[in-house]
């Protein structure tokens, strides 16, 4: 059975291509002279697609991200508990705090550790 799907899937891409390129081949030799309107913006409206703009799109969302950012800056000013001057002495004294105790729990392990190494 696989192998008649093998088969079966070869024979298509094989019909598929010869298809698509005598259909360019004949649209080719006719196709200027058929003077047909193609609106590809009509047709794609008609299916629900519309073209690919990238840039279109790009523009869109980093508007929404620098409105988002502008909403979150004057909301964080709006509900700061502390001016920015008691904001950053309070950062850098927990700051220090934790860095002490760091230390301080650095070398308690390093003092372990010798304790361990000499006996």
């Amino acid at each position: 059975m696989a192998v008649t799907d093998i088969a079966r899937g070869l024979t298509k891409g094989y019909l598929y291509t010869h298809l698509a390129r005598d259909g360019a081949r004949l649209w080719r030799r006719f196709g200027p002279d058929l003077d047909l309107d193609l609106d590809t913006d009509a047709l794609l409206r008609r299916v629900g697609m519309s073209r690919y703009a990238p840039g279109k799109r790009l523009m869109g969302d980093l508007g929404f991200l620098f409105l988002g950012a502008a909403v979150g800056a004057v909301v964080a000013l709006a509900l700061a508990p502390k001016s920015g001057v008691e904001l950053r002495a309070d950062v850098r004294g927990r700051a220090r705090e934790l860095f002490e105790q760091a230390r301080n729990g650095l070398q308690r392990v390093e003092e372990h550790e010798e304790r361990h190494t000499n006996a």
